[in-house]
């Protein structure tokens, strides 16, 4: 199967030497004085601009720990939501964000890929 994917890696830096990158963040809840091992998790991908794939990780880690935050439900009860990681960081293949960019994309194999769990 060939890849619509035509570029190599280092066609991926931009001229002024940025590149666009998506970033798969990870987020736990949790809930003040329970204990339930039943928890609501949160996958969102966030787009970065960065010069390399290192430096998307940081930008996006620190984008996501201002994301962490706390708020009361409807019971009374504090709810928490915490960062738990960069699942994933790819680069993006198109030269300008516009209507229908592909902005993440992975290859898999087995259906269990399709969970992703890292």
């Amino acid at each position: 199967m060939k890849s619509r994917h035509h570029r190599k890696p280092g066609d991926w830096k931009k001229p002024n030497g940025r590149s666009w990158f998506a970033a798969k963040l990870c987020f736990r809840s949790s809930i003040v004085g329970r204990t339930s091992k039943r928890r609501l998790w949160e996958e969102t991908i966030v787009l970065v601009r960065a010069a390399d794939e290192k430096e998307a990780r940081k930008r996006s880690t620190a984008l996501a720990k201002s994301k962490e935050h706390s708020y009361k439900n409807k019971y009374g009860e504090v709810v928490s939501w915490h960062f738990e990681g960069v699942k994933e960081v790819v680069p993006l293949i198109v030269d300008r964000i516009t209507d229908g960019s592909e902005v993440y994309y992975r290859f898999f194999q087995s259906s269990k890929a399709v969970q992703n769990k890292k």
